[in-house]
């Protein structure tokens, strides 16, 4: 784990599409379905983002949810990217299978606590190296 994260940190520091804030993608309030591209960054680092306009984050995504329902995200894979896959750190986003053409994935973060949570899961890329990100919810 610590060698992922390692080269993690290395990618951030010098790879130019990424960001240099928090490397947490900032997701819309609203209660709406959001749409993820994920690719592979390289070096085992994935990086999100929701339109190309953005740069691509590596930690994950934060969310601030407007209200209490919980919130639905297609990942869409953009290169390099086989699977999403549940984390064994509790607690964790609810993942479906992949879909038939293996392009897209589906993933429900449950609603708002009384405290900021963190969801974690895993970004299986086609080389079979893991990713580690996490979403972050925090309170009304």
């Amino acid at each position: 784990m610590m060698d992922l994260e390692h080269r993690g940190a290395k990618a951030r520091a010098t790879h130019p599409r990424l960001a240099a804030d928090e490397d947490l993608l900032e997701l819309p309030p609203d209660g709406q379905p959001k749409t993820v591209f994920v690719t592979d960054l390289g070096g085992g680092v994935a990086g999100f983002r929701m339109d190309e306009r953005q740069p691509y984050q590596t930690g994950g995504l934060k969310w601030q949810p407007a209200s209490q329902h919980d919130l639905f995200i297609t990942f869409v894979f953009v290169e390099g990217i086989e699977a999403l896959e549940p984390s064994s750190d509790l607690p964790t986003v609810f993942l479906s299978s992949t879909f038939e053409d293996r392009t897209q994935q589906q993933g429900c973060v449950p609603g708002p606590q009384k405290t900021e949570m963190e969801y974690h899961f895993w970004v299986k890329f086609l080389s079979g190296l893991r990713h580690d990100p996490k979403i972050v919810v925090t309170p009304l």
